[in-house]
């Protein structure tokens, strides 16, 4: 399969003016992403990557879990290229590798690769629907060779910039995805042979094909551009593969979702605006990364947060987004639990500031807390980060008191944890009668000054004497009883 094919339009324009070094080892990501795969595929594919990268279509291509982040001088003294992690130029968490590839060669894009380099931008935060080409990269190491994915969505990636650049003629005998697909369950000796998945599959692929003209990356789009008159000899084959791929994934999720439902489910309480509920939440202990998927199966029944935890003892909490309450609490708590894991003790974790989306500056390289997809991470997916210390069961429990406005309080106090005064650790806003049992009951934070002359800072005789209450209501009582006989005995 030929990967070292060179885009035919884009013209370059000026370029970063940076002295070239030479490459002898590129590092990607274990668990690939597009964005890296296609910065490469710029870099091997343009003249201005053999002028940058002296020796990078010779180099070799390593995978990694996890390189810790160095500065770009450091990669280029030991002559390695490093995208998509380790920091540096083209590795940055949470930027795009391709747009910074595209800038530093001065490629100038033509519309085919514009169009490439925004679909590639969306894949940094959100991999798209299971059909399109980033989440199947993810899952084509079950089909062929970990380090031969890299390469073969190369080969993919020249090709539908190919497509998008000649206008894409079928021929006519050649089929569509639904019709290799068809092939493929049918005859004497069919591939895919297990009904649920199958089933399945036929639904994910008939998805595809509505959803063509929507994404260029989409499978039924990709398979189009592999078969058109411009397309290799091996198009066939490489929509099989892709379609093995995404066979091996429903099998692995109708796995995950008899773990689901064989899992415990534990009763978690919340209180929005006054209304209390309940809702399901499991705890499951498997490197199957389907789970947050198969948790939403109608055979599994409603289940409003998922526990999940590796072999690696790496931790992911999802959460139902159409559930009525934020995660930030949780967060907080979270960030606590690794604190005090860390050697933190607990009157020194500050609580209020563990509010911020970015987190606690201790703990970053280890979790992330994805707002908008109410999802907390450990890096479960992504095999590069730490495990946390926390057991998944201590996680559970934080989770059934998160959402509760007695929850929390209760929660903070087995932890030992301070709040500010004045700061309210409820989920969400309490009742009017909550709030008026708060102001009866309430007791002055740690720390807090309080006058001389009120009665939480005095002895229960110094209170009775000076003629004011205390915060026992027994105590409160009897005084009342008391000062009733008193008036009885005066008035006769």
């Amino acid at each position: 399969m030929n990967t070292e094919n060179t885009a035919p339009t884009a013209e370059p324009t000026t370029a970063i003016t940076i002295a070239p070094y030479p490459v002898k080892k590129i590092w990607l990501p274990k668990f690939l992403k597009l964005d890296a795969i296609e910065a490469l595929r710029r870099a091997r594919s343009f003249k201005q990557g053999d002028e940058r990268f002296p020796g990078l279509k010779t180099a070799v291509l390593e995978l990694s879990e996890g390189v810790s982040p160095q500065p770009e001088s450091y990669f280029e003294k030991r002559q390695e290229l490093v995208i998509g992690t380790g920091g540096g130029r083209f590795g940055t968490f949470g930027k795009c590798a391709t747009e910074a590839m595209t800038v530093y060669l001065g490629i100038e894009e033509d519309k085919p690769l514009q169009r490439i380099t925004a679909a590639v931008r969306k894949t940094v935060e959100d991999y798209g629907s299971r059909t399109e080409l980033p989440a199947i990269i993810r899952i084509m190491h079950r089909v062929i060779n970990r380090h031969a994915v890299a390469d073969y969505t190369i080969c993919i990636m020249h090709y539908v910039h190919n497509g998008l650049i000649h206008r894409r003629v079928k021929k006519t005998d050649d089929g569509t995805l639904l019709s290799f697909y068809q092939e493929m369950c049918s005859g004497k000796s069919p591939v895919f042979t297990d009904e649920r998945a199958c089933a399945s599959l036929k639904e994910l692929v008939q998805k595809s094909v509505e959803r063509k003209n929507n994404s260029i990356l989409e499978l039924a789009a990709i398979t189009d551009c592999l078969i058109c008159e411009e397309g290799p000899k091996e198009g066939r084959k490489i929509v099989q593969n892709l379609l093995r791929g995404l066979y091996q994934d429903e099998l692995l999720y109708w796995e995950a979702v008899d773990l689901c439902k064989g899992a415990e489910k534990n009763t978690v309480k919340i209180m929005h605006y006054g209304k209390e509920s309940t809702i399901n939440a499991i705890f499951v202990q498997t490197d199957n990364p389907l789970i947050p998927h198969a948790s939403h199966s109608k055979e599994v029944g409603k289940i409003g947060f998922v526990v999940v935890q590796n072999a690696l003892g790496n931790l992911a909490i999802y959460a139902d987004q159409k559930l009525p309450v934020g995660l930030v609490c949780l967060w907080q708590m979270i960030q606590t639990l690794e604190l005090l894991a860390m050697g933190w003790r607990a009157r020194e974790i500050p609580w209020h500031d563990l509010k911020a989306v970015e987190g606690h500056a201790a703990i970053q390289d280890k979790w992330k807390h994805v707002f908008r997809k109410k999802k907390i991470m450990n890096g479960f997916s992504q095999g590069d980060v730490p495990a946390t210390a926390i057991k998944g069961e201590a996680l559970l429990y934080a989770i059934q008191h998160a959402f509760h406005s007695f929850g929390i309080p209760k929660w903070l106090r087995e932890h030992g944890i301070i709040t500010r005064k004045g700061e309210r650790n409820v989920a969400q806003k309490p009742t009017p009668e909550e709030e008026l049992v708060k102001e009866i009951f309430a007791k002055p934070a740690a720390g807090a000054q309080t006058p001389a002359s009120t009665p939480s800072t005095m002895e229960p005789a110094q209170a009775e004497k000076a003629n004011v209450g205390t915060n026992d209501i027994e105590e409160a009582l009897q005084r009342a009883t008391s000062k009733k006989k008193g008036g009885k005995k005066a008035a006769k």
